[in-house]
């Protein structure tokens, strides 16, 4: 390459990079305008927020005065029995005679679960209901 030549590709080179400088600074300064946008709205939000605060705790009592509870009617009520005094109240459990029991054992259903490699970890009992109108099965 002669001299010219060289000069002439570091020319080109030269207004490349010069037009990238240009687009990122106004990129740069499109992001600033955003970013103060940004920064003004959430000074908004704030100024709202002690707003709303400010208005909150006129409401409140103070921490450090005391509430004086009075006498209310409450204390005059007796409390309601726990369920467990209450009982179930004398009613009485239908009994179905003709119940059928179908029991049944669930193994996960992945191809690759070995029955003989597996662990024991726990035992869940999983009783579910089906009524067909003339019997109903209870399986297990």
């Amino acid at each position: 390459m002669t001299d010219r030549e060289l000069l002439v590709f570091l020319r080109e080179q030269n207004t490349k990079l010069i037009g990238t400088i240009e687009s990122l600074s106004q990129i740069v300064e499109e992001l600033t305008e955003e970013l103060a946008a940004l920064k003004a709205a959430i000074l908004e939000k704030d100024k709202d927020a002690e707003k709303l605060k400010c208005f909150m705790n006129v409401n409140l009592p103070k921490k450090t005065e005391k509430c004086t509870n009075t006498a209310s009617v409450s204390e005059n009520k007796p409390q309601a029995p726990t369920p467990k005094q209450r009982g179930n109240n004398g009613a009485k459990r239908k009994v179905c005679d003709n119940i059928e029991e179908c029991i049944e054992d669930t193994l996960p259903s992945d191809a690759s679960f070995d029955e003989k490699n597996a662990v024991y970890l726990f035992h869940r009992d999983v009783i579910r209901y089906e009524y067909i109108p003339p019997r109903l099965i209870k399986h297990i």
